[in-house]
């Protein structure tokens, strides 16, 4: 039934007069794509963002900016089911939240394998879900990393570009075109500071030209979120041709570089909101530690009872190695350490001294 609803969503998506040929048949389909898995959530009167759906008894992941007030996750004709919290996730900003009375098979949940689990390339077209509906967006890439305050927990980031003002952009859920989930943005690259906005305290303002209000008792009206998209990739002069975001240059628009948490950090978010306890587990051996001059992380602090602490790591120590990958410094103990699992032996080289030691850990749990 999920699959027949999803078509009829798309249908009206995709019925709005204005389209013509300014949205190709790839947009329809990631469109489609996007909306098997997802609906609108307002908050307060307004739109607020989108929520997917990972499980069918209703349990939806939301970014933080999208809730306000008492959220209600929108389908179908004017269907509203509020939105009680479960979860959240403070690194990532997501929340998981269950829609009382939410109907299952009426969307497609997400499953794992939608999730990105390919590289993903650079100037690949991606679709970005606003508050006022959809646009196209760009990959950069998927190697930066990112401090996490006030965890200071070292996290992979993936950097996306628009060609709109940075203030429309922020919690956008994102998807690649052939529907695999990317994730909400949690910042966005103010160009006249280059500085990284959070874009988690508050949701994002309307916008005359894509965020217009649409009230909520236009919720079935699903053709807006189509004519929104249309209206925003306008043609930039006569003819048919779409203002597909261009692979070299972006025109008259002031771009806006943001970015999403990497693909191993939703996935551990995903799996850890669909678990028993509904918490997300990260991988630590409890400490914190600094670049050292001659090479490598040098250990500030341990924690009492932690897995560093078990094997009489001390402060000062300074770790070289984790089975067999170089620790030239912090950033490469958090590239390390970032792919293992709660539970997991890992082999380490460390430094006490002018003496090198070498040692196993077991991974512990960090419950954030």
């Amino acid at each position: 039934m999920f699959l027949s609803a999803a078509k009829v969503c798309a249908a009206l998506l995709l019925s709005s007069q204005a389209i013509g040929s300014q949205v190709t048949e790839a947009d329809r389909h990631a469109l489609t794509e996007a909306l098997r898995c997802s609906a609108r959530v307002a908050s307060i009167g307004k739109w607020t963002g989108y929520g997917v759906l990972i499980d069918p008894s209703g349990l939806f992941v939301l970014h933080r900016s999208a809730v306000a007030g008492q959220p209600l996750v929108v389908f179908g004709q004017n269907w509203s089911y509020p939105l009680d919290y479960v979860a959240a996730d403070a690194p990532s900003g997501m929340i998981l939240m269950r829609a009382k009375g939410w109907p299952q098979n009426s969307l497609a949940p997400l499953q794992p394998a939608e999730m990105v689990d390919r590289p993903i390339s650079q100037s690949e077209p991606i679709l970005a879900m606003l508050t006022g509906g959809p646009m196209r967006a760009e990959f950069v890439t998927d190697s930066r990393m990112g401090l996490v305050a006030p965890s200071n927990r070292m996290v992979s980031l993936s950097e996306v570009k628009f060609e709109e003002p940075l203030h429309q952009v922020g919690g956008a859920m994102l998807f690649t075109y052939d529907g695999r989930f990317l994730g909400a943005l949690v910042a966005v690259l103010d160009p006249r500071n280059s500085k990284p906005t959070p874009q988690a305290a508050a949701a994002p303002r309307a916008s005359a030209k894509v965020m217009a209000s649409i009230p909520l008792s236009e919720a079935n009206a699903a053709d807006k979120l189509i004519q929104k998209f249309a209206e925003t990739h306008q043609p930039t002069g006569g003819g048919e041709q779409t203002r597909a975001l261009p692979r070299k240059t972006y025109g008259p628009q002031a771009l806006t570089v943001a970015y999403t948490y990497g693909p191993d950090l939703l996935r551990r978010v995903i799996n850890g909101f669909l678990s028993p306890s509904h918490k997300v587990l990260y991988p630590t051996i409890g400490i914190y530690c600094v670049d050292d001059k001659s090479g490598g992380a040098t250990i500030t602090k341990v924690a009492a009872g932690s897995a560093a602490d078990n094997v009489h790591l001390e402060v000062g120590d300074t770790i070289m190695e984790i089975d067999g990958e170089p620790v030239r410094n912090q950033l490469d103990f958090a590239k390390v350490m970032r792919n293992k699992s709660v539970g997991q032996k890992i082999n380490m080289r460390y430094r006490h001294g002018r003496t090198l030691f070498f040692t196993i850990l077991t991974v512990g749990a960090d419950a954030n």
